[in-house]
């Protein structure tokens, strides 16, 4: 079997281009214990014939590891290490299509592993409403849809579904396409309070696995805790009317511009029906607009819960 080694010396994040020259690349990597290896990999895997490339990680004695991800290594390996020394990384590439790997040690503090504060430093006001919060842990980023993302705090038992997340957590983690960092940068220009807002591209839709297909009432939301735009939007797998209830969706920044605070709910309205209608191409575009341009100007207490009192759970929320 053709090998080729490549020497790659990784000090943080290393990503390269590659053409493949053999049919597993394989190359060191010098770690410390206690840091976490990750492996990514984006390749064109669309095609019927393309095949699936396959990571593989060797201990200073050789040993082949087993990626704390699971048995799915095509695309991604990830493991704590226990000793320093130096490891071996191997791609079994399937043909000669160009791909990129990605190779990352991350200290304990990484903001990808790391949810930064603690759910005690979290305050948000909800009458009639016990908050807690579940730690979610780190999952690489993907080409399919998926639950990944930095290590971040969710809530359960509120009004709004709320996530709290390391903001360079979510620059770092999507790094195909230089996802993360343009959707926070269309966060950052959505807050600075000049001109409209659109509420597509940003990201706390990084993974969601529908599009936004219609978007109204759009809101900045300036409170001490943080600055945050508002919406409220039909999501969809498909090209339909929107229906009520609209998700009621919010994606902000605390006020020390470290955390991304994602919130979504449900509003709904009686200008909306409960059925998708019966409507595509021209006429569907038309009824979006004026549905849209309709709802944009009705007041907030026209909406069931009433959007105030929803944007004022928002405007409660504290990072200490």
């Amino acid at each position: 079997m053709l090998r080729a080694f490549l020497l790659l010396f990784v000090a943080g994040t290393t990503t390269t281009q590659r053409i493949p020259t053999a049919k597993i690349e394989s190359f060191p990597v010098s770690g410390q214990a206690g840091q976490t290896l990750l492996v990514e990999v984006n390749a064109d895997n669309t095609s019927p014939d393309a095949g699936e490339h396959k990571i593989a990680v060797f201990d200073p004695a050789a040993k082949s590891l087993a990626s704390s991800l699971g048995e799915d290594t095509g695309l991604n390996w990830m493991r704590r290490l226990v000793v320093s020394g130096n490891y071996r990384v191997q791609n079994a590439c399937p043909g000669p299509k160009p791909y990129a790997l990605r190779v990352t040690l991350l200290d304990a503090n990484d903001p990808r592993l790391d949810p930064v504060v603690r759910p005690e430093q979290i305050s948000i006001v909800d009458p009639g409403h016990r908050i807690t919060w579940s730690q979610k842990g780190f999952s690489p980023v993907v080409l399919e849809v998926s639950d990944f993302g930095p290590a971040h705090w969710k809530s359960e038992g509120g009004t709004l579904e709320i996530a709290v997340l390391p903001l360079e957590g979510v620059r770092k983690t999507w790094w195909i396409g230089n996802a993360g960092p343009k959707a926070v940068a269309r966060l950052e220009a959505a807050l600075q309070g000049k001109g409209g807002i659109d509420p597509h591209g940003l990201p706390g839709d990084l993974n969601s696995d529908a599009a936004l297909t219609f978007a109204t009432q759009a809101r900045r939301i300036e409170a001490p805790g943080l600055r945050a735009v508002r919406w409220l939007g039909n999501y969809d797998q498909s090209d339909t009317s929107p229906i009520t209830p609209l998700t009621y969706a919010v994606d902000g920044i605390t006020s020390d511009g470290k955390l991304l605070v994602v919130a979504r709910g449900t509003a709904g309205h009686r200008a909306l029906p409960k059925d998708v209608l019966d409507l595509e191409g021209a006429r569907l575009r038309d009824y979006r607009r004026q549905t849209g341009q309709r709802l944009d100007g009705e007041a907030a207490s026209s909406f069931s819960p009433d959007l105030e009192k929803l944007d004022a759970i928002v405007r409660s929320i504290r990072v200490r």
